[in-house]
């Protein structure tokens, strides 16, 4: 029998707990490399701001990302209160953007426009009722992805060149994708419905 001396021992016992390690499958890690499948529709809600302001208001809706290589496309549609000269009113928030993808995170703009309802308190869709388009705004968006498919998206607006009547806003949102986009995909005209404007 030959005898071993107790440092021998625990040094081989470490190596093969090393070489064992080596081997093994981190859970965490094989969920955090996973895939995400960004092309689909996805519900979103969140909350925009005014900063320098104490206002701020609910949002709420649907958009639709495609991914083509490492870029996407995006079109949107939300529903939020837009404040006014009286109380706020219910308004469309209508708007397409485009951006790169870098792993799990998007990058990039959107050109929006709020439609509101020239009858206060009227939803913006209903029928023969004029809408009115507010001005032309520019957006800086970055959207992640977290490990459980969850987007998270922060988005700085501000009026684009030209137009006075938007106060610059952020919002932040979060949702989950809700299905692809096939048939029921859809891409707003970001100059609203025609026909049945004025612009505000």
């Amino acid at each position: 029998m030959v005898c071993r001396p107790v440092w021998f021992v625990a040094a081989l016992a470490t190596s093969a707990l090393l070489l064992a390690c080596s081997g093994a499958s981190d859970p965490a890690a094989d969920v955090a490399a996973a895939p995400i499948e960004i092309t689909g529709r996805y519900e979103m809600s969140g909350v925009t701001t005014t900063p320098g302001s104490d206002q701020k208001r609910k949002i709420h809706g649907t958009i639709v990302l495609q991914e083509k290589d490492d870029a996407y496309t995006a079109s949107f549609e939300f529903k939020t209160n837009f404040p006014g000269e009286g109380p706020p009113v219910d308004a469309d928030v209508i708007g397409v953007g485009e951006g790169m993808i870098v792993g799990r995170t998007l990058a990039g703009t959107a050109k929006t426009q709020i439609v509101v309802s020239s009858v206060p308190g009227l939803d913006t869709g209903f029928a023969y009722f004029p809408r009115l388009v507010s001005a032309r705004i520019v957006s800086n968006s970055v959207g992640e992805f977290q490990d459980d498919g969850t987007l998270h998206i922060e988005i700085e607006s501000k009026a684009a060149e030209g137009e006075l009547d938007y106060q610059s806003t952020r919002t932040k949102m979060r949702g989950k994708r809700i299905g692809g986009i096939g048939a029921e995909g859809f891409k707003p005209n970001p100059a609203g419905p025609q026909g049945d404007q004025e612009s505000s």
